[in-house]
């Protein structure tokens, strides 16, 4: 591409989408995301400052003309911890704001990330309505780390949409990345990482503990809530004495795909970081999903 493309990024959070659009011919212009941590760490990264105003009161001239526009808004909605309330929760009155407002904007090309449970939503059936109705060809499609050889289960929807083309079946060969859990362990210290061994005790029965050292070891889907819950929230790596380290966020980088480029600031908790990657994507995935419209 000649000209670079410009983007748009909703709820932003950590930039996995700006990441992605690094080397590439896409210019993101402009990002969206109230967080106020994850809004540093994308601003140190990528020299942009999202914009902090409320998405559900947004007006079409807040957002800049641009030829793409990447959402990935909130999950609780459509998932099993958040009850499933659909169009019906909250939370979900940011990305139905977004929706009214596109016909006003209609970039060329939109896409969307979400958990798995927003297939088969009505929120789903509303935006593809919608999109057909402006004449968007799309197609929908479930990624998972895993897809691209990396020993991670992060399973996820994804939309891709375009008004001049028809989007492909995604392909995962170019974005392969197929190394053993191991090779993304990068820590030389495990005391700081270290489950207290009272609560390896206590949570064994809950905890995924998995053995780095196994060749088909791999790592189950991190959550926000990493650290703090101690179920279904992610793996621990199993120590050689026994006991059980936390993942790190530098390694969970790794395993999402982020280029050694990206850096977390120096003053933000292991715990922030935590919180933030836990909201975030593969940023494989993105890049295979901008490659099913030829991006």
């Amino acid at each position: 591409m000649d000209t670079p493309l410009r983007a748009v990024e909703f709820f932003s959070g950590l930039g996995a989408f700006a990441e992605a659009c690094r080397f590439s011919g896409i210019n993101v212009v402009a990002a969206f995301d109230q967080n106020e941590h994850a809004n540093k760490v994308y601003e140190s990264n990528f020299d942009l400052s999202p914009d902090i105003r409320n998405i559900e009161t947004i007006r079409a001239t807040d957002v800049p003309a641009s030829s793409i526009w990447w959402m990935s808004p909130p999950c609780t909605p459509f998932s099993r911890r958040g009850k499933q309330k659909d169009d019906e929760d909250p939370r979900a009155k940011a990305f139905f704001r977004l929706l009214e407002i596109l016909p006003e904007r209609t970039p060329d090309y939109f896409f969307m990330e979400n958990v798995e449970g927003f297939i088969g939503s009505r929120s789903e059936e509303r935006l593809k309505v919608l999109l057909e109705s402006l004449g968007y060809k799309q197609r929908s499609f479930n990624i998972c780390s895993s897809m691209f050889g990396v020993p991670m289960r992060r399973p996820r929807f994804f939309l891709s949409a375009s008004r001049l083309i028809q989007p492909k079946p995604p392909e995962f060969d170019p974005f392969e990345d197929e190394r053993v859990l191991s090779d993304f362990l990068t820590e030389r210290s495990d005391e700081d990482l270290r489950l207290p061994d009272s609560e390896l005790e206590k949570y064994d029965a809950v905890l995924n503990i998995v053995d780095p050292g196994k060749k088909d070891a791999y790592v189950i889907c991190f959550t926000r809530g990493y650290f703090k819950c101690r179920k279904a929230s992610g793996s621990l790596i199993r120590l050689p004495d026994g006991g059980a380290r936390f993942v790190s966020p530098l390694e969970m980088l790794n395993l999402f795909g982020f280029s050694s480029a990206y850096k977390f600031p120096a003053e933000l908790s292991k715990q922030v970081c935590w919180r933030l990657i836990g909201n975030s994507m593969d940023v494989r995935a993105v890049r295979a999903v901008l490659a099913t419209v030829g991006l």
